[in-house]
């Protein structure tokens, strides 16, 4: 099984486990193309089996149980590193490297994060990075580079960091990332017997890019598009909502979800009629 439940989080623990588990899946996979072929369904396999029971050993809290399946150089930094907890998580897909000798497992984790309004309800990108040792997958960390372009900006080593590949001590919180999400407006109104359009835009606050998708079911009459899917930090994109009367009758309400990767974030528009 590839979900397990995990108790909620807060929002002080956040900035700690973002290093090592979180930063790497925030990095988009950049010039090899043999990042995204398939592996032989054994290989596959084999990784999907080391990876499912490294996640559910620290899930049930056992660590040392959890500590086989991490490379010996690899084992004080785990130990020292903040253990995501979730709700539920789900392992998403691989990503090889090297001929198949080095993978990054892509988990999402469903979690809570208390702000000053009340809990926020958000799907955490995870990630962890996996090597072939003596014919057996173990759990590592590799080496960081110098500079690392990231949706938050690049991240440079210098005194302000810390000992483990030049992260910032101090990471933006999961509340300020979103924050810097924005749509122009989360609602749209209709008259039911009129023919009519409406724009919503999209804008990219990160210091990194983002991918957009719309994500909704058949609503009679609505038509929903975005004017481009991939934005640079800074750039906006267009939703633009029609509506034509039809035959079949539209509810009262119904949602178009604005999905935001890597962040994996739903954001809203509510459409509604009158």
């Amino acid at each position: 099984m590839e979900a397990a439940r995990f108790s909620g989080i807060t929002g002080k623990t956040v900035l700690r486990f973002l290093v090592p588990w979180i930063l790497p899946l925030l990095l988009y996979a950049q010039g090899d193309p043999d990042l995204f072929t398939k592996a032989p369904p054994a290989v596959e396999e084999a990784l999907r089996a080391r990876v499912v029971a490294f996640y559910e050993a620290q899930q049930a809290g056992k660590f040392r149980q959890a500590d086989l399946y991490v490379a010996e150089e690899a084992k004080d930094a785990y130990y020292g590193a903040e253990k995501p907890t979730c709700k539920s998580w789900k392992l998403e897909r691989f990503l090889w490297e090297e001929g198949y000798q080095k993978a990054r497992a892509f988990i999402t984790c469903d979690t809570s994060l208390m702000t000053i309004t009340g809990p926020l309800n958000v799907k955490m990108p995870l990630t962890s990075h996996w090597k072939l040792v003596d014919g057996q997958w173990f759990w590592y960390l590799p080496p960081q580079p110098a500079v690392r372009k990231t949706p938050f900006g690049e991240f440079r080593p210098g005194p302000a960091s810390d000992n483990r590949g030049g992260v910032p001590l101090r990471l933006p919180s999961a509340q300020e990332i979103l924050s810097q999400l924005r749509l122009s407006k989360d609602q749209v109104v209709f008259v039911r017997e009129r023919e009519g359009s409406e724009e919503v835009q999209f804008t990219n606050g990160t210091e990194g890019g983002v991918r957009l998708s719309l994500d909704f079911r058949p609503i009679p009459g609505i038509e929903a598009t975005l004017d481009k899917t991939d934005l640079k930090a800074g750039e906006t994109a267009r939703i633009l909502i029609k509506y034509k009367p039809g035959e079949a009758k539209p509810p009262d309400k119904a949602v178009i979800a604005v999905q935001v990767d890597p962040f994996t974030q739903s954001m809203p528009i509510q459409v509604s009629f009158r």
